[in-house]
């Protein structure tokens, strides 16, 4: 089964004692960081989570069997009788505490040590700061996620969350790459009009975006 876990091998406290004890004395910012993302960055890349949703439908769907089930994820259905894939959400945690969870509409990310969450809506790569770490079950439309653009002093966190989503979405595409039979994302694209990255690339560019996200100025982490 794919491990959660091996998406990172990280300390719980994300911000060190030695940095804040240096920083000024200042009052607290509450403004949304309006600039922090490149606009046609994010503009180029939403395309691409587009995409990528569009490929988790396939993955539940296509044969052998459900790839989200056989990854460990649970799947819970709508109390209500809906037309679109936010009928059901898949949600997992691994022992390292991070949960995920997709709707048809978007992706929530929480990591427990970080002490953070965010969401990333289907047709925007930009995330938003979720109010609360425990995964929001009773959501099937992104409004009933209780969420909020980053403010400034959040911006590090979100940026190290959108970092460690990117490496997980790189890891998920690998291994269906592994078990899955070789034309299977071929296959999954074929019905997609809108491609803006080919099949045998998907992984790479994740992992890639990733990386492109962590020099907007990482998390400064302990090394002891």
């Amino acid at each position: 089964m794919f491990e959660l876990t091996h998406l990172s091998q990280r300390i719980e406290h994300w911000w060190t004692g030695t940095q804040m004890q240096a920083a000024p004395p200042v009052i607290a910012r509450n403004e949304p960081a309006s600039n922090w993302i490149p606009n046609t960055w994010r503009q180029r890349h939403s395309k691409f989570l587009d995409q990528q949703f569009w490929c988790f439908g396939q993955d539940i769907v296509q044969p052998p069997r459900n790839a989200l089930i056989e990854l460990g994820f649970t799947q819970h259905r709508s109390p209500i009788l809906r037309k679109r894939q936010e009928s059901s959400c898949y949600t997992v945690t691994s022992r390292m505490g991070i949960s995920i969870a997709l709707w048809g509409f978007g992706m929530f990310y929480s990591d427990r040590h970080l002490g953070g969450s965010i969401l990333l809506v289907r047709d925007n790569i930009r995330p938003l700061v979720v109010e609360q770490m425990q995964t929001p079950l009773g959501a099937w439309a992104p409004y009933e996620v209780p969420t909020h653009e980053p403010r400034e002093s959040e911006v590090p966190l979100a940026r190290q969350l959108l970092s460690d989503l990117m490496q997980w979405l790189s890891q998920y595409e690998a291994w269906v790459s592994q078990h899955r039979p070789a034309d299977h994302r071929e296959r999954s694209l074929g019905g997609w009009k809108r491609v803006v990255v080919p099949a045998s690339e998907i992984s790479a560019q994740w992992l890639q975006l990733s990386g492109e996200v962590q020099t907007w100025k990482p998390l400064v982490r302990e090394t002891a």
